[in-house]
């Protein structure tokens, strides 16, 4: 072979080996990255609903103090103070007003301190101090706050944060302040995790801080300024920032209660670090994974180019001894040509030899068919080419064909014969037939058929000669007879087999498309057996109608062992007669059989699920007698319990038991109840409870003196109109006509 053959085949070896090892790798390297992007995307939303958690506190405490605030401006008692001096005859209504302060202030809030502050007289009142303007500590604050013309606004003053509302609450006119100050230190303690480098941020509408510590401060001004902000996931609103060597990865949240910003600052390595670990060494098991990879396919490509270099040594051998073969196919490059030659040729030489060991075989059958040869054994079918190793077990048959038609022309039936070993040839299977021999008008075959029992095995047998025959038919236009031997298992009685099947064919004198089977009982016997069977069926549906399962089960065993040796036609009429009677059981009790499952027991065949006497008698237990006896006793199960709830409902007939109450009587479902009482007695439970009501009544009406007022209590109704109402509707009488009619009908 040459280079370039050698380098085009290893080439494409190699690249088809590359591009479908590429594949598992990519479905990796795919899996690695959703990994790693679920991983990171988990930690956002851990590091968000930690936001959300701090976020959801603050609100809760800004807008707890908010309200309390607007509810005490609103307050006779303030608006009345904030006017009042700061003298004693006003102390009452000072300390009334401080204890409402403190009530505000020792609730569970990051409030610090609360003041009331009277502009107009210019005192402060706080939850623990009242003094004036002038001595407070922040009054540079508390005035400047005054100052603002808002009636509701934030202020922050360094590690302070005021929320103010004016009193009364107009932003020129209000005589006085209510101020709540939060310690944003506190605030955020329990909220910042220094240690592990995370920070808390307020930023109110304008971007101004409102609460944070330090450092925090110094990043959002950063951040404000610079605008380094990188947006790594959608669906989370978060950010990577820098801040001077640090980079910081920052989640937001912006309230519904007043539109502030809440920050979380992370450090990226705290967020980072674990992924980073994660994805370099994914990345290290890829990379070796394709450094194997690539090893492996160069050595799988070297393994598998070897044997296409045997081949094309060997073919190029071959080719020296084939001189009719074309300079084309002889060309170097024409590998797949070449060989497609010799294979070809290959199979010629086969067929031909082939057919060489058909002709002896056939020879070495006519003789022993025609008793040249008698007692053959194993070694002298071996030695003649047939292939007995595997006919361990089983039975042989051998079949005789006849054909029925005149020919004007030897030519005419040599066509024919010819046709007919065809269609035979094509219907047996080589393995377990021996080669078709014909001897006169009649093709000898003889066939193995390796089954579990004889019945079985003429059965397979009986299939083979209808297939001929009507193979024949349809294809030739000439119908044959076809007899066929008993089974038997010594290769010596093949000579007894065909003396048998042609026997066989001389019960099909006259008749066109006929199988017949080699048989030594007479007609007597066969009425007899007949008489027989139907008797023992008898007996199998007499105990289906009086109940007794046990018994059936023997009887069937009986009636298939009594069928077995009918023939097969006679076979299959018995059981469909047998399966009629059984469905006609089931049509008096209202069932429905498993239809699938007489189909199959119907079809009994050798090639069919029910293939032989043992499945066949399972199938109709199992599947046709078995159901039936227990769907009758269930049936009667069903009216023994429907007959215990009505004689119930009748013995308590005045208690007026509703259809809950009956069922948790008889631990039923009340839903599958009412269904279950509709389908056997034909009436819904309540109709059913009313006419037994009426007739009662009616009775009673009849018999006794008792009045309609005591009958309509006694049997649950509201009122005696009711009663009157509901008897007048199934009897068309009122209850004093139909006593009147009763005891003039008796007397």
């Amino acid at each position: 072979m040459g280079k370039h053959l050698k380098n085009r085949y290893y080439k494409q070896i190699l690249a088809v080996l590359f591009i479908v090892s590429l594949v598992p790798v990519m479905f990796l390297s795919y899996f690695m990255y959703s990994f790693v992007n679920q991983q990171r995307t988990a930690v956002y939303r851990t590091a968000m609903s930690q936001l959300e958690n701090d976020q959801q506190e603050f609100e809760i405490s800004f807008s707890y103090v908010d309200m309390a605030l607007i509810r005490l401006g609103l307050k006779d008692t303030c608006l009345s103070t904030i006017g009042k001096e700061r003298e004693a005859k006003n102390f009452q209504a000072f300390n009334a007003l401080q204890e409402e302060l403190q009530l505000i202030s020792n609730t569970e809030t990051e409030l610090e301190e609360l003041y009331l502050v009277s502009q107009q007289q210019g005192w402060i009142l706080g939850n623990t101090s009242f003094h004036n303007i002038e001595e407070d500590a922040n009054q540079n604050v508390i005035q400047m706050l005054l100052r603002t013309e808002q009636s509701a606004f934030w202020y922050r003053d360094q590690d302070q944060l005021y929320m103010c509302r004016r009193i009364p609450i107009n932003s020129k006119t209000g005589r006085g302040m209510l101020i709540a100050k939060f310690d944003t230190r506190t605030m955020l303690h329990q909220k910042d995790r220094r240690e592990e480098g995370e920070r808390l941020l307020l930023i109110d509408k304008e971007n101004m801080v409102m609460a944070g510590a330090g450092k925090s401060i110094h990043i959002w001004d950063d951040i404000r300024v610079v605008k380094e902000i990188k947006n790594e996931n959608a669906e989370i609103d978060v950010s990577e920032v820098r801040f001077q060597d640090e980079k910081y990865v920052m989640f937001q949240k912006i309230s519904d209660y007043n539109g502030w910003k809440y920050l979380l600052l992370v450090p990226q390595n705290q967020i980072y670090g674990n992924l980073k670990r994660i994805s370099y060494i994914i990345l290290f098991v890829i990379f070796n994974l394709l450094m194997l990879d690539v090893a492996v396919i160069v050595l799988a490509s070297k393994k598998l180019y070897s044997p296409i270099g045997k081949i094309d040594e060997t073919v190029t051998n071959g080719m020296r001894y084939a001189e009719d073969a074309p300079e084309t196919i002889r060309a170097e490059d024409g590998l797949m040509e070449r060989v497609e030659y010799m294979v070809n040729k290959n199979v010629e030489m086969k067929q031909k030899l082939k057919k060489d060991q058909k002709d002896g075989q056939q020879l070495f059958l006519r003789k022993i068919y025609q008793g040249e040869i008698t007692d053959p054994d194993q070694k002298i079918f071996e030695k003649n080419g047939f292939q007995l190793k595997q006919l361990d077990s089983g039975m042989f048959f051998v079949m005789a064909v006849k054909y029925n038609c005149h020919f004007a022309t030897p030519e005419d039936k040599q066509l024919y014969l010819f046709a007919l070993d065809n269609i035979v040839n094509e219907l047996i299977i080589p393995e377990e037939t021996f080669p078709p021999v014909l001897i006169g008008s009649l093709l000898y075959l003889t066939f193995y058929m390796k089954t579990d029992s004889a019945e079985s095995a003429g059965m397979k047998a009986q299939l083979l000669a209808v297939m001929i025959t009507t193979t024949v038919k349809k294809y030739m236009g000439y119908p044959v007879n076809i007899g066929i031997s008993q089974g038997f298992t010594q290769l010596k009685n093949i000579k007894t087999g065909a003396e048998e099947s042609k026997k066989a064919l001389q019960d099909a004198i006259g008749a066109e498309g006929e199988v017949k089977f080699y048989h030594s009982h007479s007609t007597a016997s066969e009425h007899t057996a007949s008489l027989g069977v139907k008797k023992q069926r008898v007996q199998l549906m007499h105990s289906v109608d009086i109940g007794e399962p046990e018994a059936c089960k023997k009887e069937l065993v009986d009636y298939i062992q009594e069928i077995s040796t009918l023939p097969y036609y006679v076979f299959k009429l018995e059981i469909c007669k047998l399966v009629s009677e059984i469905l006609n059981v089931y049509n008096d009790y209202a069932l429905n059989p498993d239809y699938e499952k007489v189909g199959d027991i119907v079809d009994f065949d050798i090639t069919k699920t029910v293939n032989n006497c043992e499945k066949l008698n399972s199938y109709l237990w199992e599947y046709l007698l078995e159901p039936l006896f227990a769907a009758i006793c269930s049936q009667a199960k069903d009216r023994d319990m429907m007959q215990q709830i009505i004689e119930y409902l009748l013995d308590n007939i005045e208690q007026d038991i509703n259809l809950e109450e009956c069922a948790r009587h008889f631990n039923y479902n009340s839903n599958y109840l009412s269904r279950w009482f509709k389908k056997k007695t034909g009436m819904t439970y309540t109709d059913f409870i009313s006419n037994k009501k009426m007739e009662r009544c009616k009775t009673l009406l009849a018999e006794t003196d008792i009045s309609v007022n005591e009958l309509a209590e006694r049997f649950g109704y509201s009122s005696p109109q009711n009663f009157i109402r509901v008897f007048k509707k199934y009897t068309f009488l009122t209850p004093g006509q139909y006593r009147k009619n009763e005891r003039e009908r008796r007397k």
